[in-house]
């Protein structure tokens, strides 16, 4: 992450936010174009190899005033990170959580990630079209 720019200028904050709402929709028709192009792919555990990561981001449901539900971040991340990875479900699943950016990320790595550190094809795998 880092500034936004525009024809290599950094955008100042008073011009970035009129357009603030442009490119949060921009965003989002980015990621659902994304999830569309890969939403039916799984790549089994054992074959996810290092730079092959999952990240979350950690919401928690809160009830307001009004009777509706909102999601908000949770910055529960480094506990709960912690506590998966002592887990019985964590030993089983060939991963182990990290903390990410801020307390409400995580990301999610393979335990071992090649099962082989000597044969060369096993360690460039990753590297391979799918």
């Amino acid at each position: 992450m880092g500034f936004l720019k525009t024809k290599g200028k950094v955008i100042p904050f008073n011009e970035y936010k009129e357009k603030i709402e442009k490119y949060k929709m921009h965003g989002l028709m980015q990621f659902v174009s994304i999830y569309k192009a890969h939403k039916d792919r799984f790549i089994p555990v054992n074959d996810l190899k290092w730079g092959e990561e999952m990240e979350y981001q950690i919401f928690v449901w809160v009830e307001c005033e009004d009777n509706k539900v909102r999601l908000q971040l949770s910055n529960r991340g480094p506990e709960l990170i912690d506590t998966f990875n002592s887990s019985e479900l964590a030993k089983g699943s060939g991963l182990v959580l990290l903390p990410e950016f801020g307390g409400w990320m995580c990301e999610a790595v393979p335990n071992e990630p090649y099962s082989s550190i000597s044969d060369p094809d096993v360690l460039l795998s990753c590297h391979k079209k799918l």
